[in-house]
């Protein structure tokens, strides 16, 4: 079920690859606005997208990995706990 979204990392599947990128630019000094519009703010998504992998007991995992290192178990937990939108990683 989940085979088609192995490729993705982590960041990619929550959907905050974007952010996560944009503030990676910005922290080692590219000042384009449009990496400021894409954080829109959200300095402390790093922060929380580990909170939030610590809180779904995938804190072992960095952001970057792939979804196939994740067990069957833990990969459809990933997915579930991202639609249910806990709150942890909120904002796109």
């Amino acid at each position: 079920m989940f085979g088609n979204f192995n490729h993705l990392t982590i960041a990619e599947s929550l959907k905050i690859d974007h952010k996560l990128n944009a503030l990676q630019k910005i922290t080692n000094g590219e000042v384009d606005e449009r990496y400021f519009e894409t954080l829109n703010d959200d300095w402390d998504i790093e922060e929380r997208s580990q909170a939030a992998l610590q809180y779904w007991g995938l804190a072992d995992f960095g952001l970057t990995q792939k979804l196939d290192a994740l067990s069957g178990g833990k990969r459809p937990r990933s997915f579930l706990q991202e639609s249910r939108s806990t709150g942890l990683i909120s904002s796109y």
